[in-house]
């Protein structure tokens, strides 16, 4: 508490103050009170400076936890005071927070600067030039974040999300598995993992890979959503709609999930519940061409050819020269002229 010692990267916080203090404050009562015994004069002077005394320090505390309820006001206090490294890093994270990555990567910068060794600055940068479409730089910075800690599990899997978006699955999985061998807990990896498993055709270790993050986060709708995948790729429809449903139900909002589910329950021939999946999608992205077209397509099912051909000219309005949709079309024509 000292400083002796230093504990973290700072020399010095407020909390430093807190316990110590207790005993002086103890002292600092006990004196007081044996002056104020002595007569009432020194009682009146006690008590009003006292007075006095609470209320500027509870004016200064008011505008000290300003800061706190601000993480760009005190960071921004920070760094008036201190040129410090991770107040730099800390202030970049807020300002990615707010969608202000290019003011973000200005405090990444600064943060690296002042210490070369920064790993976590380089891994924020790196999230950051990704973010921006410079992949290039993202992958150096990544690459220096895990030499300057070769335990940074967060890196590594950072790093396999850019390559399992750039398409390079086994440098994915590669690294992936190094931070499932850092942190085994971690859902998201083994989540991901399985992604990239699923995207070389490896449906058993990709499958294996969901069961595990659902085991480490029984809530986690994503591995639901991508368990469901690798059912319905094998067209177990029936799990396939127990998982995207499971999905559902921890976010109801899941685009992904309800539109799969629509084809699965299609795919049994249960076209109802399927046209219901399918037009809470369009709920949402009233232009999603694969629901609307797939809409068509079920409505043709049901013998509902009048609703079916309006999905199919949406989808002409959007891609006016789809031919498939045009043969659908003129499929429902001809089938309406025979009756």
């Amino acid at each position: 508490v000292i400083g002796l010692v230093q504990v973290g990267a700072q020399s010095m916080a407020d909390r430093y103050a807190y316990v110590p203090y207790i005993g002086l404050f103890i002292l600092l009562v006990w004196f007081v009170s044996d002056i104020a015994k002595r007569n009432k004069y020194r009682r009146i002077f006690v008590a009003f400076t006292s007075l006095l005394l609470i209320i500027a320090l509870t004016a200064v505390s008011w505008q000290r936890c300003q800061l706190w309820g601000d993480q760009f006001a005190l960071w921004d206090d920070v760094l008036k005071k201190h040129k410090v490294a991770f107040a730099y890093n800390f202030r970049g994270l807020a300002y990615a927070a707010q969608g202000l990555h290019h003011m973000a990567l200005k405090d990444y910068d600064n943060a690296i600067a002042m210490d070369k060794k920064f790993s976590e600055a380089f891994n924020n940068r790196a999230i950051a030039y990704n973010i921006t479409g410079e992949r290039t730089k993202a992958l150096n910075d990544y690459h220096k974040a895990v030499n300057l800690n070769p335990k940074f599990a967060d890196a590594y899997y950072n790093r396999g999300l850019l390559q399992l978006e750039m398409n390079h699955l086994d440098m994915a999985i590669a690294d992936f598995t190094t931070a499932i061998g850092i942190n085994p807990d971690m859902a998201d990896y083994f989540n991901y993992r399985g992604v990239a498993f699923r995207s070389k055709g490896e449906y058993e270790k990709s499958f294996a890979d969901f069961n595990q993050a659902l085991k480490r986060n029984p809530n986690f709708a994503e591995a639901y959503f991508n368990r469901g995948l690798i059912y319905h790729i094998h067209k177990q429809h029936i799990p396939a709609i127990v998982n995207f449903s499971e999905a559902l139900k921890i976010k109801p909002a899941y685009v992904d999930a309800r539109f799969s589910r629509g084809l699965s329950f299609a795919s049994l021939g249960k076209f109802d519940q399927a046209v219901k999946d399918f037009n809470n999608v369009l709920k949402v992205d009233s232009k999603y061409i694969p629901a609307l077209e797939n809409l068509g397509i079920a409505l043709k099912k049901l013998k509902r050819y009048e609703e079916s051909s309006a999905q199919f000219k949406k989808v002409l309005l959007i891609k006016p020269d789809d031919r498939e949709v045009l043969n659908y079309i003129e499929e429902i024509e001809n089938i309406k002229q025979k009756n």
